[in-house]
């Protein structure tokens, strides 16, 4: 072994990506005296002398150290797959922050709805999967057992009915099950988390009659028949994409108010509860700032400022802000040549 791949060396380096409130995090599961280190000392200082505890209370190895940092901040994270969701990982701490506030509250006897909103750039559909593996993971459940994510999309604008029906005939084929009573049984008994999506955009919106579609899709959950003495997490994710619109000529020539705007501006007003459930409007995914990539290279690729930072200087140029599908396309090739 060298003394580059030193338990030490190495747990110094692992301990310095983290971010002060995650080292807090290994300080107390460690149980580490607080007479033990610098109050007002740097986080550095503070690092040196936790380990050299560490290697007084456990063998050179570390193994107990490693255990404590891998549970704050899991390796497996940001390791190279098909999924790679490292990009992904950029900001929307905004919603994180809110959807966690808004579960810690809600009584888990009752479906939660989840409204996700923003332009079709934003990647909705991977922003889902971060959110289960990442964001939703501490908040709603202690165990490592992934959240099944189930999609349930269905064509709008058919009525109230025809959607129910639609929504029932996807469970049938999900669970196997054609009676309604046995799935809800199934879904209750269920002993971990699990989370159902519909997709919807503009063009839905403007055929069923807007808001109404959202109320439609709550109301087939909102049954009693969902009501049970469960604990785990029934999570109802509505994921909403503002697409293109069709203008023309008398549209234009009246200035009419854009479809999307109007949109926007009923999620900003809606509260989830005038429906009678529990369930947040999330802030909407916008575009990403250059120093929010700045601060998520300085926080999971710090090894590797060298050779992010003037790819985000030459790929921003006079831009100030990217979607996340850019961000994506661009840093996501780099990251598994250079950051594996």
């Amino acid at each position: 072994m060298t003394q580059q791949d030193s338990p030490r060396l190495l747990a110094r380096q692992r301990l310095k990506r983290l971010l002060p409130a995650q080292f807090d995090d290994v300080l107390f599961l460690y149980e580490v005296p607080d007479e033990y280190l610098s109050i007002a000392a740097p986080q550095i200082t503070k690092i040196t002398e936790l380990i050299n505890l560490a290697l007084q209370k456990e063998d050179e190895q570390l193994t107990n150290l490693f255990e404590v940092i891998n549970e704050v901040a899991p390796q497996k994270k940001y390791e190279i797959n098909v999924n790679d969701l490292r990009t992904h990982l950029i900001n929307r701490t905004d919603q994180k922050l809110e959807l966690n506030k808004a579960i810690k509250e809600h009584n888990r006897q009752y479906p939660f709805f989840c409204l996700i909103h923003g332009d079709k750039y934003q990647c909705h559909d991977r922003y889902l999967e971060r959110m289960l593996k990442y964001d939703l993971h501490k908040p709603i459940t202690d165990s490592d057992n992934d959240i099944p994510c189930i999609p349930l999309d269905c064509r709008f604008g058919k009525g109230i009915d025809k959607l129910h029906e639609e929504i029932l005939d996807k469970l049938k084929d999900k669970y196997f099950n054609d009676n309604l009573k046995d799935i809800i049984n199934i879904i209750s008994s269920e002993q971990r988390n699990i989370l159902f999506y519909t997709s919807m955009c503009t063009n839905d919106w403007s055929k069923s009659g807007g808001v109404k579609a959202i109320q439609d899709l709550i109301q087939f959950w909102k049954k009693d028949l969902f009501d049970s003495d469960h604990n785990h997490l029934l999570l109802i994710c509505i994921s909403f994409k503002y697409t293109k619109e069709k203008t023309n000529f008398l549209s234009r020539w009246f200035k009419k108010s854009s479809i999307n705007k109007q949109i926007r501006q009923e999620f900003q007003r809606l509260k989830l509860d005038k429906f009678g459930v529990n369930g947040i409007v999330l802030p909407e995914l916008e575009n990403i700032h250059k120093s929010e990539v700045e601060a998520w290279v300085r926080t999971h690729f710090w090894d590797y400022l060298e050779i992010l930072n003037p790819e985000i200087d030459n790929f921003f140029n006079s831009d100030e802000t990217k979607t996340m599908e850019e961000l994506v396309n661009k840093f996501t090739p780099i990251l598994k040549e250079h950051c594996t």
